[in-house]
């Protein structure tokens, strides 16, 4: 499930942070650093990040109630009581100090002796996205716009080249598998795996290729961030005429800022697949947004 804080600002999803070894809030759901299993013991509930590269896992607070953070094992500063209001919830533990709320403040987590509008949460179950059963292909199409033709993430049989297709066919389906806060990419053939499969950025952003391997090298990318999002990138808040729409966002390019996975930017019949620097309000923004299915 996502727990998502009801005050009011950016950022309000729970999430893991970048290096796995603690919890804080983050402006969208993007994929499994955002999920979290709620396991009922009875008498308290424990909180534990579903997908985490590290050992530390379990939501709790130090001794004296000061700092929220993840821990390896479940003891009691790691028991939580949900209390449903109907409209909200709220999570707290025994504490000594009396600080045992969930709650925000200035965009943090903290503990806080009583529960008002800071400490109220909403939580969502869903089942996983169907890309996101191994061994499942899905075919990365564009959120389509009027002067777009090209719109599927392709690849040659080769795996020399990464182009935008016309239409859904054995080149345009793709294996995504997590790798702890990221995924890999990997063209999917009824045929076999071909040689170079994984999909791959070059460290300064200008191309993109396929490679033989998942593992990281020197100057590539293969590791991707995939983040659903339900609202325009140029505002703060969720819009009804914004559809759902999922961004694909290279990891570990440290060296430049080119890291959105797009296409179409030449024009209605590109085939160029490329990475871009930022999502934007205008007709390119649809060329950084995707949606991805399994039919």
């Amino acid at each position: 499930m996502s727990l998502s804080s009801t005050v009011a600002g950016d950022r309000k999803y729970l999430t893991l942070t970048h290096d796995g070894t603690s919890a804080g809030l983050w402006s969208s759901l993007s994929g499994t650093k955002q999920r979290w299993v709620v396991t009922d013991f009875g008498a308290y509930v424990t909180i534990g990040i579903a997908v985490s590269p590290t050992s530390r896992k379990y939501l709790g607070s130090n001794s004296d109630g000061t700092v929220v953070t993840l821990w390896s094992a479940e003891t009691a500063a790691q028991q939580w009581v949900v209390t449903d209001f109907g409209t909200h919830s709220t999570f707290h533990h025994h504490s000594d100090t009396g600080r045992k709320y969930l709650g925000v403040y200035q965009g943090a987590l903290r503990l806080w002796p009583t529960a008002d509008s800071s400490e109220r949460w909403n939580y969502t179950c869903a089942a996983p996205a169907c890309w996101e059963t191994t061994g499942v292909p899905a075919s990365i199409k564009l959120k389509k716009s009027a002067d777009i033709e090209r719109d599927y993430l392709s690849a040659t049989d080769d795996g020399t080249d990464v182009s935008m297709w016309l239409t859904k066919a054995s080149s345009q389906q793709w294996l995504i598998e997590a790798q702890g806060d990221s995924y890999t990419i990997q063209l999917y053939s009824d045929a076999g795996t071909p040689a170079r499969s994984y999909l791959a950025a070059s460290d300064d952003g200008t191309f993109m290729t396929l490679m033989e391997t998942s593992t990281e090298a020197a100057g590539v990318a293969v590791r991707w961030i995939i983040e659903q999002r339900s609202s325009n990138p140029i505002y703060h808040w969720s819009s009804p005429l914004s559809p759902p729409y999922t961004t694909i966002k290279a990891a570990g390019t440290y060296l430049q800022n080119r890291v959105y996975l797009g296409g179409g930017a030449s024009g209605a019949s590109s085939t160029e697949a490329y990475l871009w620097s930022s999502l934007f309000g205008t007709a390119r923004g649809g060329e950084q947004r995707w949606t991805i299915s399994c039919t």
